[in-house]
Formats: structure tokens, sequence, C-alpha cells
């Protein structure tokens, strides 16, 4: 149960990261609110390599898929 809560709070944690740095990225390209392409660039400034994952994961799925 423990360890459950801390992966959420660990998610909950990445989710705020992603959503504050997508507000930057828009901010400093003169938008008044954030577009996929600044959660794009905010989710590859992640330090925690939670993009990677996923995109390993998906390719993952994909090659499953195919075979």
């Amino acid at each position: 149960m423990l360890q459950i809560l801390k992966r959420r709070i660990g998610e909950m944690r990445t989710i705020k990261t992603l959503c504050t740095d997508a507000e930057r990225h828009a901010h400093a390209d003169g938008a008044r609110e954030p577009g996929l392409e600044h959660f794009l660039l905010a989710a590859l400034d992640l330090p925690d390599g939670t993009l990677e994952r996923a995109a390993r994961a998906e390719a993952d799925a994909a090659a499953g898929t195919r075979a």
C-alpha cells in the first residue's frame, strides 16, 4: 500500500512539473495558454525519464502488434 501511495505522489509531482513547464514554454513563446507543442517541450525537459519510458512502452506495444 505504501509503495502505491509513493508512486502516485511521484506521478502527481511529474504532472505538476509538466503543466508548470508547459506554461513556462507557452509564455516564452508569447502564448497565453500552453498548447500541445508546449507540453511536448515540457515532457522533453522532464528529468525523471518519463517521456523516454512512455516512448519505449509505445514502441514495444507497436512491435508486439506487428509480430
